[in-house]
């Protein structure tokens, strides 16, 4: 299995949005202050639960399920596990502008890494992920377009060295994330769809907003993440401190006497 491939998603659009005269209190309400108030207090997350891993590379189509145990801090660093009976399956993510993965389906285990994040990793940018989960404050020359049931948001972001053109979707009656697309010139684009007809997962201790339970990010080579989140939560500094050898890819491969490919 060779899961060092980009996940490039294809862009959504905003179906039956007839654009009318805006009520600035829903928008305030739903996109304003208080949305940037609930995610800067989600500046480094972890979610705990499942994940459903579908892509196809040079020998077919594959599919990896498992537990998941997932890092993001800040728009920088990730770190994702995904477990099966305890043992190990895959353990990816992104340092700096670095992006790797370790395949733990073959013996010895199999390290793609130092790779250019947002390009050949399963794993997306951390800042297009924090994205798609809908996990960032907009800027304030975003454009606002309110439709009879939706507001769309229109935003730009950088992101390594690039303008991400961002489209957020949200609901207008419960103000709450339905989807995003994320265009970026090197990394592609990306999309996430959240289902909230599965339920929803409200962060730890924290005022920061609900979470679908469910999250699908599907790419354009025909890569489909799903997120099934049953625990979410804001790590500490002591946390992210014992966890920093997440963050250190040569460490984790070295430690399982992982082999690297070239």
């Amino acid at each position: 299995m060779h899961p060092h491939h980009a996940v490039s998603l294809c862009i959504m659009m905003l179906g039956g949005c007839v654009a009318k005269p805006m009520h600035s209190m829903d928008v305030h309400h739903v996109t304003g202050s208080q949305w940037k108030d609930q995610v800067e207090a989600m500046s480094s997350v972890r979610l705990d639960g499942l994940v459903q891993l579908d892509y196809k590379d040079e020998d077919g189509r594959h599919r990896v399920q498992g537990d998941m145990d997932l890092l993001l801090d800040e728009g920088t660093r990730s770190s994702v596990r995904i477990t099966k009976a305890s043992e190990l399956i895959l353990w990816g993510g992104q340092t700096g502008s670095d992006a790797w993965m370790i395949d733990f389906t073959e013996m010895p285990p199999r390290y793609s890494g130092r790779r250019q994040a947002g390009s050949g990793s399963l794993i997306p940018d951390a800042m297009v992920l924090r994205l798609l989960l809908a996990m960032e404050v907009f800027p304030d020359e975003s454009v606002r377009i309110q439709g009879q049931d939706e507001i769309l948001v229109r935003s730009i972001h950088r992101i390594g060295g690039e303008d991400a053109e961002v489209e957020t979707r949200f609901d207008l009656v419960e103000g709450r994330p339905n989807g995003v697309v994320v265009t970026h010139p090197l990394f592609g684009t990306w999309r996430s769809t959240h289902h909230w007809t599965t339920g929803q997962a409200r962060l730890e201790g924290t005022q920061g907003r609900p979470l679908a339970r469910v999250v699908d990010v599907i790419g354009p080579d025909e890569t489909v993440v799903k997120i099934n989140t049953v625990h979410a939560s804001i790590p500490g500094e002591a946390f992210l401190l014992s966890k920093s050898h997440w963050f250190d890819p040569d460490q984790i491969a070295a430690h399982y006497g992982a082999v690297e490919i070239k």
